[in-house]
């Protein structure tokens, strides 16, 4: 299995309305954008770009499709957990003074 074919659908779920938020990070073969050419894109959604650069990662092109697949939605789920996490501190705190 091919990294674009783990990210399109991956883009899809993400954003039905407009996968290409997620596809923007690769190029026409499939692959990650470069460092410099993420840093050049300046899409401003950090967390689509999260997502292509986590799931490009952990790809091993040499895996069976069941591992990549397992391994992506792996990083996905330790991230949402990660999220979640933090969500839940920011509805936990208590308001208290202001502070300058």
């Amino acid at each position: 299995m091919k990294l674009i074919d783990i990210i399109k659908p991956i883009a899809e779920a993400y954003d039905p309305a407009d996968p290409h938020i997620l596809l923007q990070f690769f190029t026409e073969d499939g692959a990650l954008l470069s460092h410099a050419a993420l840093k050049r894109l300046q899409a401003g959604d950090t967390l689509a770009e999260f997502i292509a650069i986590e799931v490009s990662e952990t790809y091993d092109a040499e895996g069976t499709n069941e591992e990549q697949t397992a391994e992506a939605a792996r990083v996905l789920e330790s991230a949402a957990a990660q999220l979640a996490a933090a969500a839940q501190a920011a509805r936990d705190l208590t308001p208290g003074p202001v502070t300058s």
